[in-house]
């Protein structure tokens, strides 16, 4: 009886190890970095353009950068301006991961990317007559020091546009190469920082 009370709480620790084992090899550390990068394609309506955005990051045994859809981690929200150290579990495919633990999160500065930006719907601005009334709605942006206004279906990641006001807007731009076939030498796309003001149009 006694032999056999050994032998199976020799079994019990020999699973319990080889659980934590298998364990300690699924959980990596995972480093996503504070910038995201795009992918852009022509869209279905002539003119515009269908952008999507991934997550850059790298897992702490190779030195291979990988693109990761925004929600590809379980329990974690990435914030563009924040270069994260996450501890996590590899599920399915290897294409998705589940957070574990949020090691470390650092602001990282990048000045250079950000710019000032004007969004209006005041068609006056070059005396074009067109309607505002769109989803989404049709403004004109022009970045801080620039004369030039441009009418765009206007899309920023954070933003939603409230028709009638004039804003000025903090904004990380980021301009992307285009493909020569598109005829476009490149593409910009700006997220989000701060809302400086929102002022209502003036008729």
């Amino acid at each position: 009886m006694k032999t056999k009370l050994i032998i199976l709480l020799l079994l019990l620790f020999l699973v319990g190890n080889f659980g934590c084992k298998k364990d300690k090899e699924t959980t990596i550390l995972l480093t996503v970095y504070a910038n995201p990068t795009y992918s852009v394609q022509p869209s279905e309506k002539p003119g515009e353009f269908d952008v999507s955005s991934f997550m850059i990051v790298m897992e702490n045994d190779s030195n291979v950068e990988q693109q990761l859809a925004l929600d590809a981690i379980d329990g974690f929200i990435y914030e563009r301006g924040f270069e994260y150290l996450l501890k996590v579990k590899k599920e399915g495919d290897n294409t998705r991961y589940l957070l574990i633990e949020l090691v470390s999160k650092t602001k990282v500065n990048d000045e250079k990317s950000i710019v000032f930006l004007h969004v209006s719907s005041d068609t006056n601005l070059i005396g074009l007559d067109v309607s505002v009334h769109s989803n989404p709605p049709l403004v004109f942006v022009k970045e801080e020091g620039s004369d030039w206004w441009q009418l765009t279906s206007f899309k920023l990641e954070g933003f939603e546009y409230e028709n009638g006001f004039d804003f000025l807007l903090k904004v990380h731009k980021t301009s992307i190469q285009m493909p020569v076939i598109t005829g476009i030498p490149s593409y910009n796309i700006y997220s989000l920082i701060e809302i400086i003001s929102k002022t209502p149009k003036t008729n």
